[in-house]
């Protein structure tokens, strides 16, 4: 005869006492696996905008103030952007350019349009954030 431990106690093989009845509920919750979590923050993260080692070195150079409603402007700006079909573009917003890299929400390089030479090359469209 073989015997189940619940609870500290032996009882026989397929006897369940009735303290132990109520425990065994199925959860009605669908749980998810590891894949669609890490899908999940994948494309959460991907969503958002990023900066390049330079370009975030470029900031703190220039001094320029990043706040995270600038955050929320500069990825619509992307969105928009990416809705139109474009690759590389400069984001101008608040007297500064954000050249961007689209496909991969990242910020390239960050210059201030005042002092810059004019030419920005390399780009395909241009939004006024």
């Amino acid at each position: 005869m073989s015997f189940n431990i619940h609870g500290g106690r032996i009882y026989p093989k397929g006897f369940i006492p009735e303290t132990q009845k109520h425990e065994v509920k199925k959860s009605n919750k669908s749980s998810k696996d590891f894949n669609g979590i890490l899908k999940e923050k994948i494309s959460e993260k991907s969503n958002e905008i990023s900066f390049s080692k330079h370009a975030s070195l470029r900031v703190k150079e220039r001094e320029i103030d990043i706040t995270s409603e600038d955050i929320t402007k500069l990825n619509k700006a992307l969105d928009k952007a990416k809705e139109k079909g474009c690759r590389e573009s400069v984001l101008i917003y608040k007297n500064n350019g954000f050249i961007t890299n689209i496909k991969n929400r990242k910020v390239i390089t960050v210059c201030n349009m005042k002092d810059t030479e004019g030419v920005i090359t390399n780009i395909d469209s241009v939004l006024f954030v």
